[in-house]
Parts: structure tokens; sequence; C-alpha cells
């Protein structure tokens, strides 16, 4: 069995409706081409931006499609614009993972096939504060106490299963 992680060195720049759908366009042509040459058995893919642009790079094609939801949507907040795609998006995924029973009551809208695999911090005193909240900004994505800004990350190819050794 093999895994091969792929990125495709793109990140969302410019500000401005014109210059984002341009760029976006040429990610999903790229993820695209990708996924047509390197004809992966799973795709598996993070990050609610990335999630996005890899379901819609692989929409009328045969390609297994697993995204993962490592957030709390209600404390991560994202542009209006990826928030309405998710909705509309997200219902194509074969597979949508979160963290949380919470979560995954949240998504379920977006898609049927939700599966929980819970978050590896150790939850046995939820009577401390201060570790809760230190959960909340881990299931948010902000660690700073800032928005993070998901479009500014290089976009990364998800994960190429192949199931042959």
């Amino acid at each position: 069995e093999k895994v091969t992680k792929i990125s495709i060195n793109e990140t969302e720049q410019g500000n401005g409706i014109v210059k984002s759908v341009g760029n976006n366009l040429k990610i999903f042509i790229k993820l695209r081409r990708l996924f047509q040459k390197e004809r992966p058995d799973v795709i598996i893919s993070f990050l609610t931006i990335m999630n996005i642009r890899v379901l819609i790079s692989t929409l009328f094609t045969q390609n297994k499609v697993i995204i993962s939801e490592r957030i709390n949507i209600l404390l991560h907040k994202i542009k209006w614009q990826w928030s309405f795609l998710r909705v509309v998006i997200y219902p194509f995924a074969d597979m949508l993972v979160v963290q949380t029973e919470r979560v995954r009551k949240m998504v379920i809208r977006f898609n049927k096939k939700v599966v929980v695999i819970p978050s590896s911090i150790d939850k046995t005193n939820e009577g401390d504060t201060a570790q809760l909240k230190l959960l909340e900004k881990l299931n948010s994505g902000n660690l700073m106490g800032k928005d993070y800004d998901q479009s500014s990350v290089p976009s990364a190819a998800a994960l190429h299963i192949s199931l042959t050794s």
C-alpha cells in the first residue's frame, strides 16, 4: 500500500472577485489534471477551502473523495462565498469526517455520510476551563486569537492512496 502527499503550491492571491475566481479556476484545472494523471483510488482532503476546491475539481468524475472538517464550524469563520459553496458542494463528497458528535449534528445537512473521528486530546477532565478553552481554539483552527484565513495556506492536493502494492 502506498500513500502519496502531493502539493500543488498554489495560494489564492489578490483582492477582488475577478482575481479570486481566476486563481481558483487555475487551481481547479490543476487539481483535475493531477487527479486524471495520478488516478487515485481515494482522495482525502483537509481544510474547508481545500475540500471545496477538491470537490469542484472532481465533479463528474469517478474519483472517491473523503473530506475532513477538523474544526468547529461555529467558531471557525470563513468568508460567506466559501460558506455558501460548502453547503452546495459538500453533498458530493463520498464521506465527511468530523471530530465530535456535536459538529456531526451541525454538518449532517451538508452531507449525510458523516463519520466522527474524535480528537486525540484528552478530554477526561472536562471541568478544567483552561483545557476546554484550548480545545475550542484547536477545534476552531484559531490558536493565536485571530481569524485564520485558510486562503493564505498553500493548497495541498490532499492524499493519493493507492491500494495496490
